[in-house]
């Protein structure tokens, strides 16, 4: 499926859950309004109700009033996405039927058959083209404990442990492409990321570890000292290091493996 339909399909899945939910919410929020009214430069809110004749002064210190503009604020965001969401809506919908991903084979396929034999120009964006380089570059395999590389993700990469799998299966799955223990050198220290992966949005290096044995003493302390060079050497947690970690039991929850490749990986 092409990447940008396949994202609008994404987005609108993420829409109609956030759709219901406000519309769910919309039918529980207590009617009327507020107004804010400033007199000698102290702001005072004030509750109005037409319909029932009510205009009155609230106290933020008063729990129940607090209470009543939480929910009346609250309100007046829901009616404001709803109408945003809805028109996201029909916009997707509509660039969905009518989007046509450019494929060149296809149109070949419709020219008369005089011009069938075209020799076609493969165009690739400065993203592809970077993306290609990048594979290209310092493509070290590492050969340290092949042994231990015992386990195989769907696409055939040989990596340590089962989360290790999950982890690259979902990025081949998001198309998203890496290298696995590519070698790092800090300072003269060598290191073996788990994966490292080329941001395509940004064209940056992202590191990715994940930790699995760290209810064992001396596996954290090693963990604690890579992160200490990584830190030192301006590779930093949640900004240009992803950290995952297997439960105490060695379990892996999919769904936050998915949810951080999205957060931190696309766009």
């Amino acid at each position: 499926m092409h990447r940008l339909k396949k994202m609008l399909l994404e987005q609108m899945d993420y829409e109609s859950i956030l759709l219901e939910k406000f519309e769910n919410e919309l039918k529980i929020v207590p009617p009327g309004s507020l107004s804010l009214k400033k007199v000698k430069g102290k702001s005072y809110i004030y509750y109005q109700n037409k319909k029932l004749a009510v205009n009155r002064l609230l106290s933020p210190k008063n729990k129940d009033d607090a209470y009543l503009i939480e929910k009346i604020r609250s309100k007046f965001f829901v009616k404001k996405s709803i109408h945003q969401l809805r028109k996201n809506n029909k916009i997707m919908e509509t660039l969905l039927r009518s989007f046509v991903p450019f494929d060149p084979g296809e149109i070949r396929n419709q020219l008369a058959p005089v011009y069938k034999e075209v020799q076609i120009i493969e165009w690739k964006s400065d993203m592809e083209l970077a993306l290609e380089k990048w594979k290209g570059e310092n493509n070290s395999k590492n050969f340290l404990y092949p042994e231990g590389l015992r386990h195989i993700s769907s696409k055939g990469q040989r990596v340590r442990s089962k989360s290790e799998t999950i982890i690259a299966d979902l990025l081949d799955y998001k198309n998203i492409s890496y290298k696995y223990e590519e070698p790092l050198n800090i300072k003269g220290q060598n290191f073996l990321p788990d994966f490292t992966i080329l941001r395509t949005f940004d064209n940056r290096i992202i590191y990715w570890e994940h930790f699995g044995m760290i209810y064992d003493a001396d596996y954290r302390k090693n963990m604690e000292a890579k992160l200490l060079a990584y830190g030192n050497s301006g590779i930093i947690p949640w900004d240009n290091l992803i950290t995952t970690f297997d439960s105490n039991e060695g379990n892996i929850d999919v769904s936050i493996i998915s949810a951080v490749i999205d957060k931190m990986l696309l766009l």
